[in-house]
């Protein structure tokens, strides 16, 4: 029995993944990018893709310190908190990109992403409007890193 095979018997998120599920992980955090923990999960756990929601960011903005020097120094310029907000979950988001550039690449573009949800999709857009210029602002701020 292969080393693979192996792994696959047991893990299950693995199994899944040579079914033909693509496994995301609903969690972006500063820690996790940087501890290497989701490169691991890539590549031991089959992970695929990653999404994200203000909501996640919001608790693990305030569960970690690793954003304290961010916030200061977009405080210092002067920056809103929505601002200082959309910031660090591009930055996040960003480096989780990063992280998965070899997977996408791989999978030939079937895997490999990370997304997050417009802000206010939900109940805060006062228009549709509103919300196309938050994604193209957001998109706009993802493609110039």
């Amino acid at each position: 029995m292969s080393v693979e095979r192996g792994r696959s018997e047991t893990n299950p998120l693995l199994r899944l993944s040579q079914l033909g599920q693509s496994i995301w992980y609903d969690y972006i955090t500063r820690d996790l990018v940087a501890s290497g923990r989701l490169a691991r999960l890539i590549a031991e756990d089959g992970l695929r893709g990653m999404t994200s929601n203000p909501t996640i960011f919001e608790k693990a903005i305030a569960g970690s310190r690793l954003y304290d020097e961010d916030i200061r120094r977009l405080s210092d310029q002067g920056r809103a908190a929505g601002e200082i907000f959309d910031s660090l979950a591009v930055a996040d988001v960003r480096a989780a990109c990063d992280v998965f550039i070899p997977l996408y690449h791989q999978s030939g573009g079937a895997d490999g992403f990370v997304s997050l949800e417009a802000d206010g999709v939900a109940k805060f857009a006062a228009s549709y409007a509103a919300v196309l210029a938050g994604i193209d602002a957001k998109a706009g701020a993802l493609a110039a890193g």
